[in-house]
């Protein structure tokens, strides 16, 4: 949506705050990001089931301009001009204020703030500005892979400013109380004019950008497999964050084992309403996969199958997880302060296990793309960012790096991470998109066949690969049906030759498993690899936008949904996906958000 669209008409009327409207938040500084602010008012004159406190940051924002806004009518005593809310926000390097609304034209038909439009409301009172202790606080922090088994990429951001902050660190070691080794990296940030303007783009409106502050990137290297270090970054700016640990990848080859956590299209939701469509079932899938990640391995999900869970210090040691988000991350769209809120979502995860991602057509899809064949169905699902907070905030291996597009004025500068592969225990992992160019010749296509040339069957058994959008799907894919045809007919004969073990997908926001399929065609002996790949769409982790299952009548959609053969098992509910794989077997596990149950499950086993 394009904020200059907005039809905000404020009439606030002069002298109308009064002293007896009492409005006050506290702690006026917050010690540390997603610390909880009380917001409380007494004394207003007139309360309305209409009236509104806004959220302002930075504080300076212009008045018609809130990032949010609480519905007071929500909250007990509000009839009685009195009320209280609690909230937790996050540091997005700058402040914040809140502004109470009342509206004072009850006879009016236009009497509802929607976020659009809200007529006849007066001003009643601005709150103090909300500070952190330290606006510098260096947050956002995830790890993720490099194309070497023996290090780890941290990033994190810290606040904006015209120079260049100083050099960031990791410090790190074998014990919490003993970070004893060090790394230093490099630090680079982005700005409006790295990203795609034109008519009705988000990204490159002052309303909707944000400063996004200095990306801090650094790598640790010479870890020792499958061991847990401990680390902290930040800077002498900053100062640091608090400690947290990871596992280190194992060891390449058949001899490992590994647990990958999957799912798509997360998103977020505030705790407080906006202009922009929130995802609230992200919330519920993120806690249920950081409670995963801290159990044990003598006491997870797989431990049955792991032969490292039966180790004397097992009770104590988390096992190697990774997570891939296969695109649609966090749906910012242009707007850029969700980004912080995303990143604060994912922190507890990211900062556990490596957080693998690939481009989705909200993190690239613009107007102005330059591959965009009248089969596609680009549009403006990124809102002009056009692959640039993505390509900057994370950083993945062996990185396909473009530069110098021929308009800047309409093209990104810089765009990475759209296409790569790494090896990881007995596995080997290739991350694709369908945003940018996929047909045959085409450089995606070209690093595919050198890619899967290359992989020994012998030291990494299993050929995992993800992409955004669906090969296979039976839901109602309109529009976008001969897209899905084209990418079938460009890669399907790969995924055959190469034998490709499992394709995982998101963007239809629904869980779907297949049978092992070429060509709508289930292929005998079901469970043996080398025959053809099980198809997996798992874009439920949080849009709650739920395209429907194709109807036996096409007319008007009221008919039955039939489930076709090839389709295994198929659901809308929220959840995410988990898989254990060693040399010889892969069990696959889709989870429930409501009670964090298994809802499906599959074996592979190397044939």
């Amino acid at each position: 949506m394009n904020p200059q669209s907005l039809l905000l008409t404020l009439f606030c009327l002069v002298g109308y705050c009064c002293a007896a409207t009492k409005f006050v938040v506290s702690p006026e500084v917050l010690e540390s990001s997603y610390d909880t602010l009380t917001i409380s008012w007494s004394g207003l004159a007139e309360p309305t089931k209409y009236d509104v406190i806004c959220i302002y940051t930075p504080a300076e924002s212009e008045v018609t301009q809130p990032i949010g806004w609480f519905n007071l009518n929500q909250v007990h005593g509000w009839s009685n001009g009195m009320g209280q809310i609690q909230v937790p926000l996050v540091n997005p390097h700058s402040d914040y204020v809140f502004r109470l609304w009342n509206y004072n034209t009850p006879t009016l038909l236009h009497h509802h703030f929607d976020g659009i439009r809200f007529t006849n409301y007066s001003l009643v009172s601005t709150s103090s500005v909300v500070t952190f202790s330290n606006p510098d606080e260096p947050l956002q922090g995830r790890l993720a892979l490099t194309s070497n088994q023996d290090e780890m990429r941290v990033m994190w951001v810290t606040a904006p400013s015209k120079t260049v902050p100083s050099t960031p660190m990791v410090f790190y070691g074998l014990s919490s109380d003993s970070l004893n080794l060090n790394a230093t990296g490099v630090s680079y940030t982005y700005n409006a004019t790295n990203m795609c303007s034109g008519p009705n783009e988000t990204a490159t409106n002052p309303v909707a950008y944000r400063d996004p502050g200095w990306i801090h990137d650094v790598v640790l290297s010479n870890l020792q497999p499958s061991t847990v270090y401990y680390y902290q970054f930040g800077s002498k700016d900053s100062g640091l964050s608090p400690v947290y640990y990871f596992v280190a990848s194992p060891d390449v080859g058949p001899e490992s084992e590994i647990n990958v956590v999957a799912y798509g299209d997360l998103g977020y939701a505030w705790p407080f309403e906006t202009l922009i469509e929130q995802q609230p079932s992200s919330i519920l899938t993120a806690k249920w996969v950081e409670k995963l990640l801290s159990q044990p391995l003598s006491n997870y999900p797989f431990s049955k199958y792991s032969k490292l869970s039966s180790q004397p210090d097992a009770q104590n040691t988390p096992p190697n997880w990774m997570v891939l988000h296969i695109g649609d991350i966090s749906y910012a769209r242009g707007w850029a302060f969700i980004w912080e809120w995303f990143s604060n979502l994912i922190q507890p995860i990211a900062t556990q296990a490596p957080y693998m991602v690939s481009m989705g057509n909200h993190e690239y899809d613009y107007y102005a793309q330059a591959f965009r064949p009248q089969w596609t169905d680009y549009g403006n699902d990124s809102g002009g960012e056009c692959g640039i907070p993505y390509s900057y905030r994370f950083h993945m291996p062996d990185n396909s790096e473009f530069t110098g597009f021929a308009n800047p004025n309409t093209q990104p500068t810089f765009l990475r991470n759209l296409f790569y592969s790494f090896d990881m225990g007995p596995a080997h992992f290739t991350v694709l998109n369908v945003e940018t160019n996929f047909t045959i010749g085409s450089e995606q296509y070209k690093f595919v066949l050198e890619d899967w040339n290359n992989v020994d069957r012998d030291v990494t058994p299993w050929l995992i690969m993800s992409v955004h959008r669906p090969f296979y799907t039976s839901s109602d894919a309109g529009i976008e049906t001969i897209m899905y045809q084209h990418m079938r007919e460009v890669y399907e004969p790969l995924l055959m030759k190469y034998q490709v073990d499992m394709c995982l997908y998101g963007h239809v926001h629904v869980y779907e498993r297949t049978c092992q399929m070429y060509n709508y065609t289930c292929i005998e002996e079901q469970g043996k690899t080398g025959f053809a790949p099980v198809h997996l769409v798992i874009g439920m982790a949080g849009n709650d936008y739920q395209s429907s299952w194709v109807s036996n009548d096409e007319d008007d959609g009221n008919g039955h949904f039939p489930q076709p053969k090839w389709s295994m098992f198929r659901t809308n509910n929220f959840g995410y996906t988990r898989f254990f794989a060693n040399s010889t077997d892969l069990f696959f596990e889709y989870v429930g958000d409501q009670l964090g149950l298994v809802h499906d499950s599959f074996h592979l086993q190397r044939s």
